[in-house]
């Protein structure tokens, strides 16, 4: 017993030796090519691991210190814009149309401005761009809230009314919440008249739109408020159009605004009332906020107001360069808005209007 554990002992004995030396050996045959590829492995994996690390910090320190110049990342593969055409009866419209979702800003700049070229993809039997289709968008710059476009030549060939292309340009990229402010350049040349019409350097929601004035005396003791009203052009083919008039100075915005909706459009503006406001009451009380008071035909049948009512005013306090919160008053008690359980994150960027399949 005593031989066969010995001869036991001795054959794993060679085994474990014989293994360990062939091992080895293996490992003193790779060739010189292994050999630095091997070394060169060990020693540059963890530099990479350090410089990855080194990489994403310097990236969250620079997204915490608002040192990214990219803006506006977005998940969805759509996005809704607002873009301004003109009309062939020289109104300027509002469309919703759904663009390609961008990575940046910049990027949906270029967009929206092809967008308002004579080629837009929005036009229709009324409504179209108005911008040469051979003008370039040369350059621009955002700074401050402040967008420089700086156009080619062909900017000022156009066969439309002037005030609406200024209007429509204008309001076009006012819509997105980095810009409150444009400066038109023509050639690297700041533009200070179009066609022979004198513009502001800067132009904000003060410019306005579809002006409304028959004399000067239209303008006295009045206030400036943008309302909407419906252009039918024929039996299937509706915009709403939103208007700059002036009514009579209300204690309060909510007031002065119902003065607004209340006032009739000149018979041959072929305006007709949005039966939307139907839904206002006439009489208002004076607040701070701008609550509206509102009737039953006002209500969906969830009993909230519609949300296509609240969009509405809104745009209106929008274009005028209003930042108010609006709500709504039925019989002494608050009422919400159908689809909105949080007005402080409402966004009129995101309302639709006059849509546009393209």
């Amino acid at each position: 017993m005593r031989k066969f554990f010995k001869k036991l002992k001795s054959k794993f004995s060679v085994y474990f030796i014989t293994g360990s030396k062939k091992e080895r050996k293996q490992k003193r045959s790779l060739s010189k090519k292994e050999r630095i590829i091997k070394y060169t492995t060990i020693i540059l994996f963890p530099v990479l691991a350090i410089t990855s690390g080194v990489i994403l910090g310097f990236r969250d320190y620079n997204n915490k210190n608002h040192k990214v110049e990219d803006v506006l990342v977005v998940t969805t593969s759509g996005v809704k814009r607002k873009i301004f055409l003109v009309s062939s009866d020289n109104y300027t419209i509002p469309l919703t149309v759904t663009m390609e979702q961008r990575t940046t800003l910049q990027q949906e700049i270029v967009d929206v401005f092809d967008m308002l070229k004579t080629t837009s993809k929005a036009n229709s039997t009324y409504v179209s761009g108005f911008i040469n289709e051979n003008t370039k968008l040369k350059s621009f710059n955002l700074e401050n809230k402040v967008l420089e476009l700086n156009m080619s030549e062909e900017f000022f060939q156009t066969e439309f009314n002037n005030v609406n292309v200024i209007e429509a340009l204008t309001l076009t990229f006012l819509q997105f919440e980095e810009i409150e402010e444009i400066k038109l350049f023509v050639e690297g040349q700041e533009v200070n008249y179009y066609n022979q019409i004198p513009i502001p350097s800067s132009l904000d929601y003060s410019f306005g739109i579809n002006n409304e004035i028959a004399s000067i005396k239209d303008m006295r003791n009045k206030e400036k408020v943008v309302v909407f009203g419906k252009r039918q052009y024929d039996k299937e083919t509706s915009y709403l159009v939103p208007v700059t008039l002036y009514c009579d100075k209300g204690e309060s915005d909510n007031i002065t605004f119902v003065n607004g909706i209340k006032r009739k459009f000149r018979s041959d503006s072929l305006l007709r009332q949005v039966s939307l406001y139907q839904g206002i009451e006439n009489m208002q009380e004076a607040n701070e906020d701008f609550i509206l008071k509102v009737n039953s035909t006002s209500l969906t049948d969830e009993n909230y107001v519609s949300k296509d009512l609240f969009d509405l005013v809104n745009m209106s306090l929008e274009l005028m360069g209003k930042d108010q919160l609006v709500s709504f008053n039925l019989e002494g008690e608050s009422v919400q808005v159908d689809g909105v359980y949080e007005l402080e994150d409402y966004s009129v960027s995101s309302t639709v209007i006059n849509e546009v399949k393209l």
